[in-house]
């Protein structure tokens, strides 16, 4: 398509804006490189998404204006896409503006977007009658109270409503843009009928909000939807599945902090290197400044991580603090003795545990795994108690669980794990054991001896793992035509049979550049986690793709094309093939230098 440039207002800048916006949104995602903090105030996320939704509907209507696409052509677009929130009617007496503070001096762009902003919507005011109102309202509460992505029986239980909807609808559109001549998508010679198939179409660009969502259902513009919405919550409307979200998040990132995660874009705040290339532009937009307000608990620089990235989620009897109880300190440091308990009660009331404990042993992982679509980075070793894997209601807490941080398990990891962790719980519970058997208590006995057997059992499979987690048939196989040289070892030190080559490739040693899947495979294999991660087959193929990746690195360092293995350290010597390859490697650098320099001289010329 030719790009066309649109008159009468500056679009690069609107589009700026939405990005600007939407940066601010990520980043109080925890799965984003970007995240800087949980936002717990959902009124300050839904501003920051009405006007994000406002601007796109007007970059939607400016582009197809400039493309003079309009009639027929903009039914079928809209029709297939969906119809931008933007595009909504407002509600009367509930189309102002956003109010939130800015903490940015330069308020020229502000004040020049939000005239724009406020002459593109002023046209669709008084849509809706007041009539209208409560029964809006209804439906927009049941919407809300349900949650993100919650199924109704029918979008439009009234029948009445849907002819005042598709009419609001119409209008709407036709109106948006009040600053130019965007034209509706329905023709007035329509037939019902055809109207009732658009309403209840399918939209297969999904909404990327909550607020977004509830605007597109309800066919009501994003600002109006936002100031319902603040009426709904001042009169006691609750999202709790919402609510049970921002609360799971705070708590999960005090969990990966404490266990020593920090995230890119903050380290780069502490990065004189970066912090330009990080930072988010905050002038030309209204609405950013207050959107880090005192719910937002910053702990950067004052959560002190794990020393060893294991934390334990049981009592071990070392005196080493539970997860569960650390948690509580930091919650007591940043909201109080009285808001820490207030957070516990709304932690059980909207997740169902009965405890805090009782949240980070039992609901914690599992919402971590999918939270970051099975590349966790916090792992849950648990042992297996008597009777694992009967149904549901029957089994028993594991004796041992910990919290293992995926960045600590390099080196000697499962061996600290097993000595300073579940080897002093073993020997408590040996003791235990020795005096029941002692006073000839043989119920206690069985007891104790049962719980001894569970721990001897992670024991095992965790040296099973440190021993042979990486060992697979595909590896034997390449094994057999790996040839002993330093590239088979360390980078220096040839091995000396290839009984200790099998030794050291089949052994659980992690390099964090393969990533999740391959060093996590072998815990899940031999039963030491909490649940599954990944299916089992991939499980198995995720070791076997490894023993292929080393085996094909070595056989490129032999050939020159790699100056070393990835996994050794940058102090190993590079490989004699690769510094006979140089002059050869210049001379393509030079060629590709020449090209690019000819590409660009003959782009200049035309």
């Amino acid at each position: 398509m030719p790009i066309i440039k649109p008159q009468g207002i500056n679009l690069s800048r609107f589009l700026a804006s939405c990005i600007t916006l939407k940066r601010h949104l990520v980043a109080t995602d925890p799965t984003e490189r970007s995240f800087t903090g949980v936002v717990s105030d959902q009124a300050q996320l839904d501003a920051i998404a009405a006007l994000l939704h406002t601007l796109e509907g007007i970059n939607e209507a400016e582009v197809f204006a400039a493309y003079g696409v309009a009639g027929d052509d903009m039914r079928a677009v809209l029709e297939e896409t969906g119809i931008p929130a933007g595009f909504h009617p407002l509600l009367a007496g509930y189309d102002a503006l956003p109010n939130v503070a800015t903490d940015s001096t330069d308020t020229t762009n502000n004040t020049d977007i939000n005239q724009v902003i406020l002459s593109s919507i002023s046209a669709i005011r008084a849509i809706r009658g007041s009539d209208e109102l409560a029964r809006i309202k209804t439906r927009l509460r049941a919407l809300y109270e349900a949650g993100p992505g919650t199924k109704e029986s029918t979008d439009n239980t009234d029948n009445t409503d849907n002819t005042d909807s598709d009419q609001q609808e119409s209008s709407g559109i036709s109106a948006i843009r009040g600053i130019g001549a965007i034209r509706a998508i329905r023709g007035s010679d329509e037939a019902d009928e055809e109207d009732a198939v658009v309403t209840g179409a399918h939209i297969p660009i999904p909404t990327e909000t909550f607020l977004e969502e509830l605007s597109v259902r309800m066919e009501l513009h994003p600002i109006s939807v936002y100031w319902l919405l603040e009426e709904l919550r001042s009169e006691g409307a609750r999202c709790k599945p919402e609510e049970r979200r921002l609360l799971e998040d705070r708590l999960s990132v005090l969990v990966l902090r404490l266990l020593g995660y920090r995230w890119p874009a903050e380290l780069a705040t502490d990065s004189t290197d970066n912090t330009d290339n990080n930072k988010v532009e905050l002038s030309g937009i209204r609405a950013i400044g207050a959107i880090r307000g005192s719910n937002n608990h910053t702990v950067r620089g004052s959560l002190e991580a794990d020393a060893d990235g294991i934390i334990p989620l049981v009592h071990l009897g070392t005196g080493e603090a539970t997860l569960a109880e650390r948690l509580r300190v930091r919650l007591r440091a940043e909201d109080g003795e009285t808001g820490a308990q207030r957070t516990e009660h709304l932690l059980t009331e909207l997740t169902g545990a009965t405890s805090l404990e009782d949240w980070c042993a039992r609901l914690f992982w599992p919402r971590h795994v999918k939270q970051f679509k099975a590349r966790p980075i916090a792992w849950q070793i648990a042992s297996r108690p008597a009777g694992a894997g009967k149904k549901r209601g029957t089994r028993q807490p594991p004796l041992f669980a910990c919290l293992l941080f995926y960045h600590a398990t390099g080196g000697d990891a499962l061996a600290r794990l097993r000595t300073q962790y579940i080897e002093p719980l073993l020997r408590r519970e040996e003791s235990a054991l020795a005096e029941a058997l002692g006073k000839r208590n043989s119920e206690g006995a069985a007891l104790a001896n049962a719980r001894v057997e569970e721990l001897r059992d992670l024991l095992g499979r965790l040296q099973q793992v440190e021993h042979a987690g990486f060992a697979c048939p595909e590896l034997d196989a390449l094994l057999t035509q790996e040839p002993l040289d330093r590239w088979s070892s360390d980078g220096i030190v040839m091995l000396a049979s290839t009984e200790d080559l099998a030794r050291q490739e089949r052994a659980w040693q992690v390099d964090l550049n393969d990533g999740v899947r391959v060093n996590i495979a072998p815990l899940q294999l031999a039963g030491t986690l909490a649940g599954e991660v990944l299916k089992a087959a991939d499980a198995k193929k995720a070791i076997a793709d490894r023993a292929r990746w080393r085996a094909d690195e070595r056989r490129w360092v032999r050939a020159g094309k790699l100056p070393r293995c990835g996994w050794m350290d940058t102090d190993v010597p590079e490989s004699p093939a690769w510094t006979r390859l140089a002059p050869e490697r210049e001379a393509e650098q030079r060629k590709l230098k020449e090209k690019r320099a000819a590409a660009n001289a003959k782009q200049g010329q035309t």
